[in-house]
């Protein structure tokens, strides 16, 4: 699975992938063929189907077209005749020099060619590019009779002189939905996108290219399937798609790669894997829950009253919005399903609730585990493991709806745009959003002092990024940015921000937060944030657990690489939460995640629904 060098058959290695800020998950994208360098299988999918888009817009036939990928982001190396510099090269350039003696020490043994974005993480050059070759006789013709017609025009040649594509600001003037798609990728991704376009057969063609020989084909006959390695049809995905649960697979959102690149501080760095470890729901967790959904829809299936549904569960909710958070004071795992369902003229709004829970307590799988609440069926598994059903049901209008219970009315829904509104703020913030999602949740969990519901803390985080954007410093300086926001969101003491659903302007979540907990709010992300901008300010690499304790919590120190002091740590904490310490964490790290692994069904986890 590791990429091997083809200048000298050097085998990347995990030293490699962490200088890069790659994960094992990401190579396996790269070499499962599920997204390429710089993007995750999500982003992959909507940047093929975006693009075929693009070509219909411009009134380009897609049987007239071929697209491959081609470059570092595909081969994992660039061509051989860019070669990583040495430490002599970068004599005159020190920071890159340490980074580069960081990365490979003195070790003789090391990658002749360039890693993709190894130059970015060295200090020297932008993020590598996404490259693409489009092979469109129909292309080339348009171009050339457009720059033939315009005598205002020079006598260069229409094509590069040396590589033969069309000029690309030919192509930009000839194909304006191209060339908006390129800037938007560009913008989305925070690296170039750089589409080359070539003859297919009649026209000019692309000369030999021995050293980028590998190359993924994204549009045309025998494409990569949208979701995995090998030939097929190119299929356009959506949220929905997305959101579609499998038992016992859970669907969960890819971490925007960028994310990673970001971080070029040590404080930044050490956050990263402190989420990674502490605070970020683990695998583990997601297959309990995924197990016991399956026990959920399997109930359906075989109850009487069910069976002849298609019975298909969507996702909602932390899990699948990617801001799910480990275990803290002993809450549940809980997560949130939808059970779509066929509207029954025979039936009131009340009745789609009352059936799920009589199936659901006749069942063999969750037999007398349910209860019926306002708007779902509450499935209390052992070990502290919770499944929430909510009916979703098609009305006869087209519109989907999920059922108040208390008014005997339908409220009308929409169950992936509030995802995908998630999703587009997160990649907008260079993927900072869902982590700071996460981390101010660990530290409500801890303190108590951030009561507000998880949904309307995205959306007021996310609000933040629609509104400003984010610099991207690195993820620490975002999180301080964001909780600016807050608190200037949060001025007036008398008058709460509204918390719109960005999906549905005519629906709001400002039910969810109570006067009382706004107050306590208002206080609390003050308090976090002057800690905070304090560490920042104190120490900025990083470095000083005594610092960072108070901000993010006794675990952290651990990250910093420094030896846990408990009385001078439990000293600094105190300050920190009003004159005592937090209670110390029940579990030691990592070991929730063994617990699910030993006792299967049993664990803990985030209770907080949305």
């Amino acid at each position: 699975m590791y990429p091997v060098d083809p200048a000298n058959g050097y085998q990347v290695r995990a030293r490699d992938l962490e200088f890069l800020g790659y994960s094992r998950e990401q190579l396996e994208w790269w070499h499962g063929r599920t997204a390429p360098n710089g993007l995750t299988p999500g982003q992959f999918r909507e940047f093929r189907s975006s693009l075929l888009d693009a070509l219909r817009s411009d009134d380009v036939p897609a049987e007239s077209v071929e697209v491959f990928l081609k470059g570092s982001s595909v081969s994992f190396f660039a061509n051989k005749r860019k070669t990583l510099p040495t430490p002599a090269e970068l004599a005159d350039q020190p920071v890159a020099r340490a980074r580069l003696e960081q990365w490979l020490g003195d070790d003789a043994d090391r990658p002749r060619s360039r890693l993709f974005d190894a130059m970015h993480r060295l200090g020297l050059e932008p993020p590598s590019d996404v490259d693409l070759v489009i092979s469109s006789d129909e292309m080339v013709r348009r171009a050339r009779e457009r720059f033939e017609a315009d005598p205002t025009r020079g006598p260069d040649d229409y094509l590069h002189p040396k590589y033969r594509f069309v000029r690309k600001s030919l192509i930009n003037e000839t194909f304006p939905s191209i060339a908006d798609w390129t800037d938007r990728w560009q913008a989305m991704l925070g690296r170039e996108v750089t589409p080359a376009v070539f003859g297919l057969r009649d026209e000019q063609l692309e000369p030999p290219d021995i050293d980028q020989a590998v190359r993924w084909k994204i549009v045309g006959p025998q494409a990569l399937a949208m979701n995995s390695m090998g030939s097929g049809p190119v299929v356009e995905s959506s949220y929905e798609d997305r959101l579609r649960i499998t038992p016992p697979e859970l669907p969960v959102p890819a971490e925007n790669p960028r994310l990673r690149n970001n971080q070029q501080r040590g404080i930044d760095r050490a956050l990263l894997r402190f989420l990674d470890s502490e605070v970020s729901l683990s695998a583990d967790a997601y297959r309990v829950l995924g197990q016991r959904v399956a026990d959920v829809r399997q109930a359906f299936v075989e109850d009487p009253g069910f069976a002849a549904n298609e019975n298909r569960l969507l996702g909602q909710g932390s899990c699948f919005y990617g801001t799910a958070i480990q275990p803290v004071a002993g809450r549940g795992l809980d997560v949130d399903v939808l059970l779509e369902l066929p509207y029954r003229p025979d039936w009131n709004p009340q009745r789609y609730l009352v059936e799920a829970e009589r199936a659901l307590n006749e069942s063999r799988t969750c037999a007398g585990a349910a209860q019926r609440q306002s708007r779902n069926v509450r499935i209390d598994f052992p070990g502290e493991v919770h499944v929430d059903v909510v009916p979703m049901v098609k009305l006869p209008s087209g519109e989907r709806a999920i059922v108040n219970f208390d008014e005997d009315a339908f409220q009308p829904v929409d169950p992936v745009g509030i995802a995908e509104w998630i999703d587009q703020q997160d990649s907008r913030a260079g993927g900072s959003l869902r982590p700071a999602v996460r981390l101010l949740k660990y530290a409500n969990a801890m303190e108590g002092k951030l009561p507000l519901a998880p949904i309307a803390l995205t959306i007021q985080l996310g609000e933040q990024i629609k509104q400003s954007g984010l610099a991207q410093r690195g993820i620490t300086d975002d999180l301080r940015r964001l909780t600016d926001g807050l608190c200037a969101a949060t001025a007036d003491p008398e008058r709460k921000p509204r918390i719109d659903d960005p999906s549905r302007p005519d629906v709001n979540f400002d039910h969810r937060w109570k006067a009382d907990d706004y107050q306590r709010f208002r206080v609390g992300i003050r308090e976090y944030n002057d800690r905070l901008v304090a560490a920042l300010r104190t120490d900025p690499d990083g470095t000083r657990a005594d610092v960072w304790v108070p901000v993010f919590g006794k675990d952290f120190a651990t990250y910093l690489n420094e030896p846990v002091v408990d009385s001078e740590l439990q000293l600094s904490a105190a300050k920190a939460f009003g004159g005592s310490a937090p209670a110390a964490r029940a579990v030691e790290p990592g070991a929730q995640a063994s617990r699910w692994r030993s006792a299967g069904s049993s664990g803990a986890g985030e209770r907080g629904r949305e």
